[in-house]
Order: structure tokens, then C-alpha cells, then sequence
């Protein structure tokens, strides 16, 4: 058993261990690969970030494309819809509805000072 021993003492870490190189060495290597992969991961997910915000925009940019379109044809509707509140409450227009109603246009007018004690009387 200590000839056993003693074998094992004499032999390389790394061979003890039974790996075929040193474990410094292994990483060592692993380092060098592992940055390559590293920034290759790092660009993919820049790469994706950057076809997201694109996608989203684009989408924010139709929507925003309709609502403008959208706002014209209310702000047309507004102007049209002015137009004609604008003749509807014109005083001629008026004046003739009232014609039409059957009222008679306004002479003149008096005004009573309610003031004073005076009292209009209709008989």
C-alpha cells in the first residue's frame, strides 16, 4: 500500500486528477473562447433590443398616422357643423322663423323704470 502511495505522490496534479492538461491551462483556454462568445451574446441581445424599439415605433408611428388623420376629419366636421350654427342663429334667420310662427316684428319699445311706484296695467 505505501508503494501505492507513492506513485501517486510522484505523479502530475493534472494526471492524478485524470484530466489531459493542467486545470490553469484548461482555463486559461476557456477564457479565451469564452470573451468571443461573450461579446457575440452581447451583440445578439443589442441586436434584438434594437429590432424591438424599431418594431414598436413603427407600430406608434401608424397609430399616430390614423389619429391625425382621424383629427382632420373631426376638425372638417367642426367647421361645418360652426358654419351652419352660425346661419341658424343669424337675426334674419331668426326673424323669419318668427314670421313663420306668426309673431310680429317689434315697433318700438318702452321701457318701464320698476324703481319707481309706476305699474303697467294691461287691459
Amino acid at each position: 500500500m505505501a508503494r501505492a502511495h507513492a506513485a501517486i505522490a510522484y505523479r502530475q496534479p493534472h494526471v492524478a486528477l485524470g484530466l489531459s492538461m493542467p486545470a490553469g491551462r484548461k482555463m486559461a483556454k476557456a477564457a479565451k473562447g469564452s470573451w468571443a462568445v461573450l461579446l457575440l451574446i452581447i451583440t445578439a441581445v443589442c441586436a434584438g433590443a434594437y429590432v424591438y424599439q424599431m418594431n414598436r415605433a413603427a407600430t406608434k408611428g401608424y397609430s399616430l398616422r390614423e389619429l391625425d388623420r382621424k383629427l382632420e376629419v373631426l376638425q372638417d366636421q367642426v367647421m361645418v357643423l360652426e358654419d351652419e350654427a352660425a346661419k341658424k342663429q343669424a337675426l334674419r334667420t331668426i326673424e323669419e322663423q318668427v314670421k313663420g310662427m306668426g309673431y310680429v316684428p317689434v315697433d318700438r319699445v318702452d321701457f318701464v323704470d320698476v324703481g319707481s311706484n309706476a305699474y303697467a296695467i294691461a287691459e
